[in-house]
Parts: C-alpha cells; sequence; structure tokens
C-alpha cells in the first residue's frame, strides 16, 4: 500500500518473488536432508549387511573346523592301537603306571599304619555277645557228644 510515507516500501510483485525464493530455498534443504537421511540409511544398511556375511563366514567356518575336529576324533577312535606308537611311548605309559602303583602302595600303607583303637562297648552289647558265646560252646558240646561221645571235657560215666 503506497503513500504511506515508508521509504521500506516494496511492491506486491517484490513480496511475491521474495516469498517464492524462500519458499525454494526451503524446499532445497529439506530436500538435502531428506537425501542425507537416505544416504545414512543405506550406509547402515550396507554396514549391516556386511555384518551379517562376516556372521555368516565365522559360522561356516567354524562348522568345517568342527567337522573336521569330529572327523579326526572318529578316526583316531576307529584305530586306537595304530603302529605310530613307538617305544618310547610305550615306555612313558609303563613309567605312569608303576609310578600309580606306587601311589596307591603307599597309600595303603598309610592307611594300615594308623590302627583304630577299640571304642567301649555298650553293656547291652557285651551281654548280648556274652550269651551267643554261652549258646555257641553248648552246641558244640552237644554235636561233639552226637558224633562219639569224645568231645572236650570230663566224660561221664
Amino acid at each position: 500500500i503506497p503513500g504511506y510515507g515508508l521509504e521500506g516500501e516494496m511492491s506486491i510483485v517484490e513480496l511475491r518473488e521474495r516469498l517464492a525464493l524462500l519458499k525454494e530455498n526451503q524446499r532445497r534443504k529439506e530436500e538435502e536432508k531428506r537425501d542425507q537421511i537416505i544416504q545414512g540409511k543405506r550406509a547402515k544398511s550396507q554396514e549391516l549387511q556386511n555384518t551379517v556375511e562376516q556372521i555368516s563366514l565365522c559360522r561356516a567356518a567354524m562348522g568345517r573346523s568342527a567337522a573336521l575336529r569330529w572327523e579326526e576324533k572318529k578316526a583316531l577312535a576307529a584305530a586306537p592301537a595304530a603302529p605310530s606308537q613307538d617305544e618310547r611311548v610305550q615306555q612313558l605309559r609303563r613309567r605312569i603306571s608303576e609310578r600309580a602303583a606306587e601311589r596307591s602302595r603307599q597309600a595303603a600303607l598309610l592307611h594300615v599304619s594308623a590302627p583304630r583303637t577299640a571304642r567301649p562297648k555298650p553293656r547291652a552289647q557285651l551281654e548280648a555277645q556274652h550269651w551267643l558265646e554261652l549258646e555257641r560252646s553248648r552246641e558244640r558240646r552237644l554235636q561233639a557228644l552226637q558224633q562219639g561221645g569224645s568231645g572236650p571235657g570230663p566224660a561221664r560215666r
């Protein structure tokens, strides 16, 4: 609206041009931002793809090595008495077994050398044992008398 005496007045055409330039500038910035986001997503996607590929390669290698170990173990189990055992290996095994036997003998001696002290038996147990001994001795006498009369003890007439 001209005529107000303001020096900074612009015509409608100039305002429209300026508005169009601002809109174009804003659109360009939004496009650049959108392009940056898309590039970032592509880079992340590529990085993830590389990681997945690396993991699959590693898993495949681990699987192959496990299969090889299993095959080696199976082959060793199938042929335990291979001629690869030389005299030295057999001698070492013999030495190990001798040392193990010596250790077990020493351990047995240690266990035997410590005699146990006899615990005093309770009175009821001693009494029961006494009666069992009496009963056994009577049974022996009876058997001796039945076998021929020549048993231990005085002969009765």
